[in-house]
């Protein structure tokens, strides 16, 4: 038996059967896009459920911070030689020995290198990223496999809730957050893709 795709078309047909809605009349399936996605990138930020290698940063010269597209930082290379990760308060207190980068921490949406980069240096950050949006009908979300079914009560509930059927809403809502939870610390481990490659000095 064939796995069930989620593309975009089933997605809209299962949240369109939850709202016992089968044609566009109160809710345009644009509408139900923009809550699924929703739910797709809430997903992935609470959970680190989209993950990505880019090796598109660099340092600049005499700057310490590095800005990121993302939602988190999860580890940084140079050189193929992992950075030892530290919180802002450390810096002036961590042991340097040289001029190239040996530390990171991280800081909203940019990381701070340790010690200040005296040159342009190219880095590999590890990253939980914001997932691409479905716009086509045959687009299948990039998040894993397991967390696909949580797409259907976000998106309805964000719709209801459109409605003012805050109740009903708040009880899907609800039954998201309760799976997201389980789903994430009961069968997801939660380490970086590629870990078995961050190298240390």
């Amino acid at each position: 038996m064939a796995a069930y795709s989620y593309k975009l078309s089933n997605i809209l047909l299962t949240v369109r059967a939850m709202l016992r809605e089968t044609t566009a009349s109160f809710w345009s399936d644009a509408i139900l896009t923009i809550y699924i996605n929703e739910a797709i990138r809430t997903i992935a930020q609470r959970v680190g459920a989209y993950r990505t290698i880019s090796t598109a940063y660099s340092t600049a010269a005499l700057t310490r911070t590095v800005a990121f597209s993302g939602y988190k930082c999860l580890a940084v290379e140079y050189n193929n030689k992992a950075l030892i990760k530290i919180t802002p308060l450390q810096l002036g207190h961590v042991r340097l020995d040289g001029i190239l980068p040996k530390y990171w921490f991280e800081y909203g949406n940019y990381i701070g290198i340790e010690p200040i980069p005296a040159d342009i240096y190219p880095l590999t950050m590890y990253l939980a990223s914001i997932p691409p949006a479905l716009s086509g009908v045959n687009d299948v979300p990039v998040i894993p496999y397991s967390l696909c079914g949580l797409i259907t009560p976000f998106a309805a509930s964000r719709a209801l809730e459109q409605d003012n059927k805050k109740d009903v809403a708040t009880e899907l809502m609800g039954m998201f957050d309760n799976d997201l939870e389980f789903l994430s610390q009961a069968l997801l481990p939660n380490i970086p893709n590629g870990i078995e490659d961050v190298r240390f000095s």
